[in-house]
């Protein structure tokens, strides 16, 4: 245990005692080493945070193995007391800090709005988290960049919030920054004196002693090593597991390009050669899975996949003795990255056959299968502790997987993106994935057709839509290819085609797309099928804007909304784009007081699903502010206009922010206040011929709207 002096603590001693019997709430991970000769760190790392009238940021930089992520550690659970707000730990290697910070002040007793973004609820936390004006720390281990993760989530909070964050980089303003060296000769020996206790060989081999530290660098992690395994092995001198170092040390620099590592991955050796080999095992296994937390149930399928780990229960806790992993907390581990590496460099030794990548290839792709075409809120958060691990699959195992296998990967990776409105990194997976399927498998090849397809509906929904034809065309030539015209498969790119035709006026083509498609699924589906109601939807929504009878068209979109009212929960995404077509039918027939209900329905049902700030939610705002519009309401058409721009630009969908800033010109227009209509027309046109042809009929419009101002 950590030993600190009433003096170090330069507080009063009743004080701490008094708060002792009430530590605050937390989220730390298991304490998993002693800390031996950091004392005076974390009383400077204690100053350092309490200084101050502003938010402290605070960084402890350091080479990887020095101990920063265990320093920060011990403080939160030392020092903690002093934080009746709470301590949470985020991990920043995860994707999203925000997320992390919202779900643990959701165990403090706050209930951020559900229809919000992860963003919009960490503000809602910081805003109303419990015990105001108490401390709350909040650790984030492993930054790589301020700028990019920490500033916009930690932007305007006040001097209750203190943050500790760890890196192996240097960190800009605001972090104050400490830099974690390794301990000197005196405190590495103390740490093999805290391990091996009374043993006889410390005092007995006390040069040898030293000269092992000096060898390792007096890398902490690299001395908890040497240290487990001469507690281990009673009967090996220091001496002799010195020239065992020496022996084993490679010129190898996977771990770094310093001494201290390439020494310290001989320190790694001496622990591998005490290991059973079903913790060799296991320990290879895991190096598999990312850098990140890992899930125990998916470590659990993963070695059904492997012959060679029949006992799981023993070669986990084998580890575990030997400091070569982590337990986060019950259902999770984390293996340094340093063992990681390790790790990997021992796999081909020990397992030829690459069986280790398939059980790990299997249990990733099991997680992906579960999540659906359309993710709700619960199946995004329930991938959410296994994403990383598919990015990880893709990225270096994808030779393992089969082609099915990899496509299932991307695609998951595709839908958990684009289900957050993060279109941008849902491209990339698309691209990566059809970039997989023209090397490895062919372009006559359905997976291919699906990835074109992927790829074309990325772009279609960010308003590429020349992008997304000719994605979506090479889909639909492939498809017709390998199956008949009339198949399902060519069906469901003939929807997309005819959505896609639709937004740039090239109706007669979007309709006979739609019908082709409609026809499909009325010949081979049932009449309750979703697909045959998604078929009908589509030929609706061009109808409509073909000018055709309205009732026909009412009727159409009425029998779509039975069948997904009656098929889908109430919290479907399919659910709103019904109701809003639904709407501007009532709008066009002047029926406003059936209309309006429909548009704020679908408007709820988007923020419930997607939150305040996704594209889809935005569409719902743009379509209920022209209705408040045509009402003459326009304060509330113009908040609702302003926020579907706003959200349109935090997720570049150019196209749409610009026909939204056109719209909401006409409304200035309308309210006569020419001048700032004016200048929203010129930046709506501006942004549109940026990024649309000239013959785009957003473009068109807009020009003229301008020369009619």
């Amino acid at each position: 245990m950590i030993t600190l002096t009433n003096q170090l603590f330069d507080v009063d001693f009743q004080q701490s005692e008094a708060t002792e019997k009430s530590f605050p709430e937390n989220d730390l991970p298991q304490l998993s080493v002693q800390l031996v000769g950091r004392e005076h760190e974390l009383v400077r790392i204690h100053k350092q945070l309490q200084d101050g009238e502003k938010v402290t940021f605070l960084g402890l930089v350091g080479m990887p193995g020095v101990g920063k992520s265990e320093l920060a550690l011990h403080y939160a659970h030392t020092y903690g007391h002093y934080y009746p707000g709470g301590i949470c730990w985020v991990d920043a290697r995860e994707d999203d800090i925000a997320s992390q910070i919202v779900q643990f002040a959701r165990r403090l007793g706050l209930t951020p709005p559900e229809n919000d973004d992860s963003a919009k609820q960490l503000g809602y936390c910081w805003q109303y988290w419990p015990n105001a004006p108490q401390p709350t720390l909040i650790v984030i281990d492993g930054v790589d960049s301020y700028e990019n993760q920490i500033e916009e989530c930690c932007r305007g909070l006040n001097a209750r919030f203190k943050f500790l964050l760890t890196s192996r980089r240097h960190l800009s303003r605001p972090v104050k920054l400490i830099s974690i060296e390794p301990p000197t000769i005196e405190q590495a020996v103390d740490i093999f004196k805290g391990i091996l206790q009374d043993d006889p060989r410390v005092n007995d081999e006390a040069d040898s002693l030293i000269e092992i530290c000096k060898w390792v660098g007096r890398l902490p992690l690299a001395i908890q090593l040497i240290g487990s395994y001469l507690e281990l092995e009673p009967f090996n001198t220091i001496t002799e597991t010195l020239i065992e170092l020496r022996k084993n040390a490679l010129e190898d620099v996977a771990l770094g390009e310093d001494f201290a590592h390439r020494s310290a991955k001989s320190a790694f050796e001496l622990s591998w050669e005490q290991l059973p080999t079903e913790a060799r095992c296991l320990g290879c296994l895991l190096s598999l899975f990312a850098p990140a937390p890992i899930p125990w149930p998916l470590v659990v399928d993963a070695v059904k996949h492997v012959v060679d780990i029949d006992n799981l229960r023993a070669a986990k806790p084998n580890l575990l003795r030997a400091h070569l992993l982590k337990q986060v907390n019950r259902e999770t581990v984390q293996v340094h990255r340093l063992l990681r590496e390790f790790f990997r460099g021992k796999i081909t030794e020990i397992d030829p056959e690459a069986t280790f990548g398939c059980g790990v290839c299997r249990a990733v792709v099991a997680a992906a299968c579960k999540m659906p075409d359309k993710p709700l809120r619960q199946d995004v958060l329930s991938f959410q502790r296994v994403y990383l691990h598919a990015e990880e699959v893709v990225e270096r195992l994808s030779t393992v997987l089969a082609d099915d296998e990899a496509s299932t990967t991307f695609v998951s990776l595709i839908r958990y993106y684009q289900s957050q409105g993060r279109y941008e990194k849902a491209k990339d997976w698309a691209e990566q994935n059809l970039n997989f399927c023209e090397k490895k498998i062919g372009r006559q090849h359905s997976l291919t057709a699906d990835a074109y397809k992927n790829a074309g509906m990325l772009a279609f929904l960010q308003g590429n839509v020349d992008i997304a034809i000719s994605q979506l065309q090479k889909a639909y030539k492939i498809q017709t290819i390998l199956t008949e015209e009339t198949s399902l498969e060519v069906a469901s790119i003939q929807v997309l085609l005819a959505a896609t035709y639709r937004t740039i006026n090239e109706l007669d083509t979007a309709q006979q797309y739609a019908n082709s498609a409609l026809k499909t699924c009325e010949k081979v589906l049932p009449e309750t099928h979703l697909d045959l109601a998604e078929a009908r939807m589509t030929l609706a929504t061009v109808l409509f804007k073909q000018g055709k009878d309205l009732s026909d068209i009412e009727s159409l979109v009425a029998r779509v909304l039975t069948v997904r009212q009656q098929s889908l929960s109430d919290n479907h995404p399919d659910l709103p784009e019904t109701l809003n077509l639904l709407a501007k039918i009532y709008e066009q027939q002047e029926r406003n007081e059936k209309a309006m209900p429909l548009y704020i329905e679908a408007k709820d049902i988007n923020e419930r699903i997607f939150g305040t700030t996704h594209p889809q939610t935005a569409f719902g705002y743009h379509n209920l502010a022209k209705n408040y519009q045509i009402q003459g309401n326009h304060s509330e058409a113009l908040e609702l206009f302003q926020k579907a721009i706003e959200i349109f630009s935090d997720a570049e969908i150019l196209p749409f922010k610009g026909w939204c800033l056109r719209n909401l010109a006409m409304l200035h227009m309308e309210m006569r206040e020419f001048s700032k209509a004016s200048s929203e027309l010129e930046s709506s046109l501006k942004i549109l011929q940026q990024c649309l042809p000239s013959s785009h009929p957003y473009v068109k419009q807009c020009e003229s709207d301008l020369k009619l101002l």
